[in-house]
């Protein structure tokens, strides 16, 4: 009987935690997790906590922080972490500007085929910012930035061939790589829009061939907010807890979006009705020993207070790659 009374009390307590407030939870706990990894040497993890300083995850924002954290990572050649830190250099992001210092790591990541550090080297060329204006060098990095499906580069490749194609280049002829004027208006741009909203609002997101939940599809509607995007689901959803069961609707906000495709989406779930599932009765050993009762998690109607995070990255324009949670890895594409 005591050991009934044990495993009673524990799923009691299990009960209570899983429907605990865990808003800041995730975050406080995946900072504290990382910070010690970061300290400890981890490159991955001081990335990640450059990141969390960056966005306010977990603590207050410190784009200084961000910054030396981002450069720990960069030495020992952590390649999103290069381009970090030169973006921010290009940027005065936490740090002063700085453009020899940006050109520097956003090359160092450009060599290693980083579309993103690609497509802002580029501009340093189109724009001479520290470097030589050099339409040519401009367009020699767009393209790879291109094939990569980087989701702005298809876009700026086609305005610097229009500045080149005005007479504004400055660079020797022949080393100009003029596509003809058929080849322009065949070539399909990868992004939609320079804006990145546009092209996640325009789009029937997948995830595992299903419509996704939180970001624009047929389960979900989303409108443009004022940084950001609003999304609801469009139709009731079912889910359960044990045996106890609930129709739901999801409400997201998609923030953070940078121009290196990179976003959050932070969501939770709105309950509308609940079908209380019966308790669970547990026999006793012998006649004389009453059956132990468990009853089912209830769940609440309205919004939740588990609150779920997506970092995701735009790999190009049909795919998507998030991380759930700091735990699980998840794939969207495009319809």
């Amino acid at each position: 009987m005591n050991s009934k009374i044990v495993i009673l009390v524990a799923l009691v307590f299990l009960t209570n935690y899983i429907f605990a407030d865990t808003s800041d939870y995730i975050w406080n706990e995946q900072f504290s997790k990382k910070i010690a990894e970061a300290e400890a040497g981890k490159i991955r993890s001081q990335y990640d906590i450059g990141n969390m300083y960056l966005k306010g995850q977990g603590t207050g924002i410190d784009e200084v922080k961000a910054f030396n954290w981002f450069s720990k990572a960069a030495k020992s050649g952590h390649v999103k972490s290069q381009f970090k830190i030169g973006f921010m250099l290009l940027n005065g992001t936490g740090v002063k500007k700085n453009y020899a210092k940006a050109e520097k790591w956003l090359r160092k990541a450009a060599y290693k085929k980083y579309a993103p550090a690609q497509y802002y080297l580029a501009g340093m060329y189109r724009d001479g910012k520290y470097l030589t204006k050099n339409y040519d060098k401009s367009l020699f990095w767009l393209k790879r930035a291109k094939a990569s499906g980087f989701w702005k580069a298809a876009n700026e490749y086609d305005k610097v061939i229009q500045l080149v194609q005005r007479g504004n280049a400055r660079t020797p002829r022949k080393t100009v790589s003029r596509p003809t004027p058929r080849a322009v208006v065949r070539s399909k741009p990868v992004a939609v829009s320079d804006d990145l909203r546009d092209l996640l609002l325009k789009a029937k997101w997948l995830e595992g061939g299903k419509p996704a939940r939180y970001l624009p599809s047929g389960f979900t509607q989303c409108e443009k907010k004022r940084r950001g995007l609003a999304c609801a689901s469009k139709q009731d959803l079912n889910g359960n807890r044990g045996n106890t069961t609930f129709k739901y609707r999801i409400v997201a906000t998609v923030k953070n979006i940078s121009e290196a495709g990179e976003f959050t989406v932070i969501y939770n779930n709105n309950v509308l009705s609940v079908v209380q599932g019966k308790p669970l009765i547990i026999p006793g050993d012998d006649d004389e020993e009453p059956p132990t009762v468990v009853p089912s998690p209830v769940v609440k109607l309205g919004f939740q207070r588990t609150v779920h995070n997506l970092e995701c990255q735009l790999v190009n324009a049909k795919q998507i790659n998030c991380t759930k949670d700091y735990t699980r890895s998840i794939k969207l594409t495009r319809k």
